[in-house]
């Protein structure tokens, strides 16, 4: 995948697969976790829908959207690379919902992977449909919620949501710290070369 085309059906990737995530939460009866009714589901489930075939059509209409939408669409007509991006996709949710599931067990607020998947899935869709940058407030408000609807105290809650807040920023430090590794070990292998 190439392109800003490439990123368009990664994105659409994950919005989808979130969005299918929390719909099986409700299917799971984890309903509560939400408290949405299922024609909430199915209204953003064609709101996907809507906003993909007005992306289409304003691509016939606009240059660079047309590019966008010429360039996903020649990754949607390979099933298997789709296939591989929208499994991937899941896997790297799956690993950061455990994450967030063995952060939450560290400070003893105890849900299931099915919990986990779900909340990962809600408050990251609340967070981006918040605009607000990094979803700072947001998230801990989301996250408390959804862990006082699943039956813990409101102290434990928010205990669990500074934890996860805790574990972004670890993440963000752990990535600049392996960026920063790989700028000079490739800076390293490039003047070998240079010296050979």
């Amino acid at each position: 995948m190439e392109g800003y085309g490439g990123l368009v059906v990664e994105r659409v990737a994950d919005v989808s697969v979130l969005v299918s995530i929390a719909a099986l939460a409700v299917l799971w009866n984890l309903d509560r976790l939400l408290d949405v009714s299922p024609g909430v589901w199915f209204v953003a489930v064609l709101g996907v829908v809507a906003a993909f075939f007005l992306l289409v059509a304003a691509g016939k209409r606009f240059g660079v959207v047309a590019e966008l939408v010429r360039s996903a669409s020649g990754v949607a007509r390979q099933p298997g690379i789709l296939a591989g991006v929208v499994g991937l996709t899941f896997v790297a949710w799956s690993i950061v919902a455990v994450g967030w599931l063995l952060c939450f067990r560290s400070v003893g607020v105890v849900v299931s992977i099915g919990e986990a998947l779900g909340l990962v899935a809600a408050v990251t869709l609340v967070n981006v449909a918040s605009l607000v940058p990094g979803a700072v407030g947001i998230s801990e408000v989301g996250i408390s919620a959804c862990l006082v609807r699943l039956g813990h105290a409101p102290a434990l809650a928010q205990t669990g949501a500074m934890v996860i807040r805790a574990y972004a920023l670890e993440v963000l430090v752990l990535a600049a710290l392996h960026a920063l590794a790989w700028r000079v070990l490739d800076g390293r292998s490039g003047s070998k070369d240079a010296a050979t």
